[in-house]
């Protein structure tokens, strides 16, 4: 069964024309940069967000050393030994450090971010949809004129037409087709 947390995901990814992928990049990122907002450090992390409980687990990545040169993202072998058995310098681990209110607190912070995130996505996807075809004349319906310019809606994108772009002898209204 899926999540509620999957199916909302699925949900932006319809709405918006983005891969779920995406969009699943983004809340991880999100997760990852409220992580480090609230334990106020820099440490390499990972987020595994479960598919079918939608649950948020966050993981700082620990090289083991014998001997430690970045305090932020080594261990030595024998603290590493009490998070995971059986390891030996130059093994890279997994510490769990799920803060306990972290759910609640990394929504709220979480959704700024992701959306900020999906209007990046959007504006770069939109971006280079137009970009291939400069030069090239579009249709185009005119949402608003006036003596400056005039607006013209390209279907994804509002496109703005300067006066010195066009004829002088004609008058555009809204919803007349250019």
């Amino acid at each position: 069964m899926k999540s509620d947390f999957y199916t909302a995901i699925a949900q932006i990814a319809a709405e918006r024309g983005i891969p779920r992928e995406a969009v699943l990049t983004s809340v991880e990122h999100a997760l990852k940069t409220v992580y480090k907002k609230m334990a106020n450090s820099e440490e390499e992390v990972e987020v595994d967000i479960d598919s079918a409980t939608g649950m948020m687990r966050v993981f700082v990545i620990k090289r083991v050393v014998d001997e430690i040169e970045d305090p932020i993202n080594d261990i030595l072998p024998q603290e590493a030994v009490l998070h995971t058995p059986d390891v030996r310098a130059g093994d890279v681990i997994r510490i769990e450090k799920t803060p306990d209110n972290f759910g609640r607190i990394a929504a709220q912070t979480a959704k700024q971010v992701v959306l900020q995130r999906i209007r990046d996505f959007e504006r770069d996807t939109v971006y280079d949809e137009f970009s291939e075809r400069q030069g090239e004349v579009i249709n185009g319906i005119v949402q608003r004129a006036d003596s400056r310019a005039v607006i013209v809606e390209l279907g994804k994108a509002e496109a703005v037409m300067p006066a010195r772009e066009q004829v002088p002898t004609e008058r555009y209204r809204p919803g007349q087709r250019v």
